[in-house]
């Protein structure tokens, strides 16, 4: 608990005494919002952030490797994914990541097309946009979630040196454009949670399970109390996430307890 209440203080400038979102109350302003359905969500699985967290089978981890080799992607290299509404497991298309570039310091830069929509399949064109590198553990610039993100400094995907346990709270911004002067606040926790085989549809990887915990600003400026969680599995033979899944949650101030969920999604390697 002093741990949530410090992450949750470092990420909004709140007070340190309140509640973390994911242990059931919500924040506007300097006011807890208790959430008396939070044990029924946590486990039928309408609470986005604690399914993903800990509502499926517990994982088989395996011993961290020795020497953690990445294969670099390649320019002109072209990964696909099937997007999937977790809600109710419809597949709504697919996203495709291809390499436009790449240095030899690690650095990437990778022309991302989402689905037009991730809660049912619909006719029109994807959402473009770039994903850059500046290294494996860390991003730039990215196409994810509901916008394009540019950081005010790298943003952390991947824990130091493969390390397993918490990392520090990175405190960053983000903006929309390279030409805007609005900067958002966007506060990263990285948990390296243990080595694991996966399956997705191109096969079977040893991949580092990442869990992400994000406290923002969104533009919409209603919107309080914004988290995301995230979970990825990077394999190191790919040299990118195999399996990616995120969800989130904000409060909507005016309404009472009014607790709103975003998007469930789920990206897997074809």
């Amino acid at each position: 608990r002093r741990r949530a209440a410090q992450d949750h203080a470092a990420a909004g400038g709140r007070q340190a005494g309140a509640c973390h979102p994911l242990q059931g109350c919500f924040q506007s302003g300097m006011r807890a919002f208790p959430d008396p359905h939070r044990r029924h969500l946590l486990c039928t699985g309408a609470s986005t952030l604690l399914g993903l967290a800990g509502c499926a089978a517990a994982p088989v981890f395996e011993p961290a490797p020795v020497q953690v080799a990445v294969t670099p992607l390649r320019p002109g290299q072209h990964l696909r994914y099937r997007t999937t509404n977790l809600y109710n497991g419809i597949a709504v298309g697919t996203a495709h990541y291809r390499v436009a570039e790449a240095t030899p310091d690690g650095a990437r830069r990778i022309a991302v097309e989402l689905p037009a929509s991730v809660v049912e399949p619909v006719d029109g064109p994807p959402r473009t946009g770039l994903c850059r590198w500046t290294d494996p553990h860390h991003v730039q610039e990215e196409l994810f979630f509901d916008l394009p993100y540019r950081f005010g400094q790298p943003d952390r995907l991947l824990p130091p040196q493969w390390s397993l346990g918490s990392s520090p709270l990175l405190v960053n911004t983000y903006s929309r454009s390279d030409d805007s002067t609005a900067r958002l606040r966007w506060n990263t926790r990285v948990t390296g949670e243990g080595w694991e085989r996966i399956d997705v549809p191109a096969g079977r990887f040893l991949a580092l399970r990442v869990h992400r915990m994000i406290w923002f600003d969104h533009p919409e400026t209603w919107r309080r109390g914004n988290v995301r969680s995230e979970r990825l599995w990077f394999a190191p033979s790919l040299g990118f996430w195999v399996r990616r899944e995120w969800s989130g949650e904000y409060l909507v101030p005016d309404v009472r307890r009014d607790v709103r969920q975003e998007d469930r999604v789920r990206f897997e390697l074809l």
